[in-house]
């Protein structure tokens, strides 16, 4: 992954600021509570409200079936959404469970393997999805979408729910 010169692409600089006030933000989230579906809620939020990813949702290991099971979702009634599994292999999240690497697609509609079984996600805005790991085995996804299509920073973009995953997964310990 190449770092970008700030000055040669348009908006990065204003992103990565967003990006740090965004991080800051989820790591206090993080250090003030012991419920994970209620700080998973509350880092979507912040996920939302300052990175501009309204459509987002994570999802924990089963430790018992393997598959990954929707914890927490960035939309007004998320309890409907319990019930929703990703087996190993299938679609986008099940391939994230099988490999264990970060996804990012330009527009998600592009993608056959994308179920939408939520049914929040736009298909013409960009996805990205990444592992929560803790001690290097996997404990859940993360799984974003931007407001806005891709304008080239997608790159950039994916670093930053990466790094936000990995905050998710240590606090998970």
């Amino acid at each position: 992954m190449t770092l970008m010169s700030e000055s040669a692409v348009p908006g990065l600089s204003s992103l990565r600021r967003i990006e740090l006030e965004t991080l800051y933000r989820v790591g206090e989230i993080l250090s003030r509570s012991l419920d994970f579906r209620q700080t998973s809620l509350e880092v979507l939020r912040a996920l939302d409200e300052l990175a501009g990813m309204s459509r987002s949702m994570v999802t924990v290991l089963d430790p018992e079936s393997g598959d990954l099971v929707v914890n927490a979702v960035s939309v007004e009634n998320d309890t409907e959404h319990a019930s929703v599994r990703y087996q190993s292999g299938e679609g986008l999240l099940g391939l994230i469970l099988e490999e264990k690497c970060t996804i990012a697609l330009a527009r998600t509609g592009d993608d056959p393997r994308f179920l939408n079984r939520l049914g929040i996600y736009d298909r013409r805005l960009p996805f990205i999805a990444a592992p929560i790991s803790l001690g290097g085995n996997l404990r859940g996804v993360l799984a974003v979408q931007p407001n806005t299509p891709d304008d080239g920073l997608l790159e950039e973009r994916t670093r930053f729910v990466e790094m936000v995953a990995n905050l998710i997964g240590q606090s998970v310990r």
